[in-house]
């Protein structure tokens, strides 16, 4: 068989996914042009990929020490080799082949973030934060690093967290990143005044960036500044609709936050906001309607919490406000249509089914109470309550 054609055929067999059968031409080949450097480097990086990692390396070795030219294959072998043993769980292997990607160029920062990732999948969580900081140290707006690092930080405790994007930011006061992690570090252990000159100074470098908006809202309204905090988040999410949930979120933690200390009036104004800011993520309107509900004022909670079930109806908290809300007047009539009526909206919800027989129970309607619970049942097989009422009805 002619070299060429040979050549030409494994590698249709290659792309085809058909490794043994290139194999089998590949040595081909080899049994009669044994020095043929093309040959050698594509049959060893298989080999390396899917039998022999250490004979395959070996092999190839060999092909980049006959043929130099063939250094960008060789290059995109090793590259074949990482993902293809990475992919089997082969992690150790994988690494072995990012380290001598990176051996090859080591000025190159993507080559250090590869082998970062193997070093990361590979359970090696010190090293690869070792390379993920020389990464971002010589390239500090390397998002991906600085994602993959600070993660692996937050496990290690604050301090070294802070240390590092403190020495970053230091190092590269003109680049985003440092800055806008630091005041993530800072914001996390609570310290919401060095957060907010992080994020300030994050700003100031990349005025347009969404995300550090968002976090000095939230850091403002941390420091006690509802007022300043809501027109930030305003500011920050007016054209960004994406960032809304998150700037919600933030705005109903800085909430509960006023609510444990009895700052009521200020908590009433942020939970009101996440829910204008985020309308239609009905946990805002549960949470402003559950804060109605502690303060006693079950009038303009219960329009919240029925909106909420409404829309979700199988949400166990919300329908338990609810029935609190029927308790608390009194009312077993409406309660029992109340239940009735999401029962027929929602004939495939539990939750409503449950409350209806609890409802048909306190108006002394056994018979239909058992049917309800059985109903519920039928929906979600595992709802303890349910088995519960059941059990205890038929104790009575």
């Amino acid at each position: 068989m002619a070299t060429v054609p040979a050549l030409f055929l494994a590698r249709t067999y290659e792309d085809a996914d058909r490794w043994v059968e290139a194999l089998v031409v590949y040595r081909h080949i080899l049994d009669n042009h044994p020095a043929h450097p093309e040959t050698l480097m594509r049959y060893g990086t298989l080999t390396a990929m899917n039998v022999d990692f250490d004979r395959g390396y070996s092999l190839m070795d060999q092909a980049l020490a006959a043929g130099p030219e063939l250094k960008s294959l060789y290059e995109a072998g090793l590259s074949h080799i990482a993902t293809a043993r990475a992919d089997s769980g082969d992690h150790a292997a994988a690494v072995a082949a990012c380290e001598k990607i990176s051996a090859l160029s080591p000025e190159d920062p993507g080559r250090l973030v590869t082998l970062a990732d193997a070093l990361a999948a590979a359970g090696r969580k010190e090293e690869a934060a070792d390379r993920y900081k020389e990464v971002l140290r010589k390239a500090p707006e390397s998002s991906h690093s600085a994602n993959r690092l600070d993660g692996l930080l937050k496990a290690t405790g604050p301090d070294a967290r802070i240390a590092f994007w403190e020495e970053v930011s230091r190092q590269h006061p003109d680049t985003y990143l440092p800055s806008f992690y630091l005041g993530m570090a800072h914001e996390d252990t609570g310290n919401y005044d060095r957060a907010r000159q992080a994020y300030l100074r994050a700003q100031a470098v990349d005025p347009s960036d969404t995300a550090a908006k968002v976090r000095l809202a939230a850091v403002s309204l941390r420091l006690g500044l509802p007022d300043s905090g809501i027109a930030l988040m305003r500011n920050a999410t007016a054209d960004a609709p994406e960032w809304r949930n998150e700037g919600a979120r933030a705005l109903a933690a800085a909430a509960a936050e006023r609510e444990q200390k009895e700052h009521y009036a200020d908590a009433e104004a942020l939970y009101k906001e996440a829910m204008l800011l985020a309308p239609e993520d009905s946990g805002n309107s549960y949470t402003l309607g559950t804060f109605y509900l502690n303060q006693d004022r079950v009038d303009e909670a219960f329009p919240l919490l029925k909106a909420v079930l409404t829309k979700t109806p199988d949400a166990p908290l919300t329908a338990d406000s609810i029935d609190h809300i029927f308790a608390s007047r009194n009312d077993t009539e409406s309660r029992l249509a109340f239940w009735r009526d999401l029962t027929e909206k929602h004939p495939e919800a539990a939750v409503p089914l449950f409350h209806l027989g609890l409802a048909l129970e306190a108006g002394n309607k056994m018979d239909e109470a058992i049917a309800a619970y059985r109903s519920a049942l039928k929906r979600d097989p595992d709802m303890y309550d349910a088995k519960q009422r059941l059990q205890e009805i038929a104790s009575e």
